[in-house]
């Protein structure tokens, strides 16, 4: 957990503020998740494999890296990845 600490002569009135804005993001990150699946689930029905075997392809050596929707698909994993990080830093804020 992390503690963000305000100090002001309002400091509830910047709390709210602060929260609000906090709920805001991560309201917009759940739904750039949200989004993100949705295109992984394009992909995976496009091509008939779930991502995990695109990633282990890749991992091996494997990965027909002609195709551009297979770099564009391990991108969006890898933006998946960025966004749950991001989102997990916001919700353990704590704000005193």
């Amino acid at each position: 957990m992390t503690d963000l600490i305000v100090k002001s002569e309002h400091a509830e009135e910047v709390k709210s503020a602060v929260r609000s804005a906090i709920d805001s993001q991560q309201n917009a990150l759940r739904s750039s998740i949200e989004r993100t699946k949705r295109i992984l689930a394009s992909f995976e029905e496009k091509y008939g494999f779930d991502t995990a075997h695109l990633l282990a392809q890749e991992s091996d050596g494997t990965l027909n890296d002609d195709n551009l929707d297979f770099i564009e698909w391990i991108g969006e994993v890898r933006t998946l990845e960025h966004l749950r990080v991001e989102l997990e830093l916001f919700e353990n804020i704590n704000i005193c």
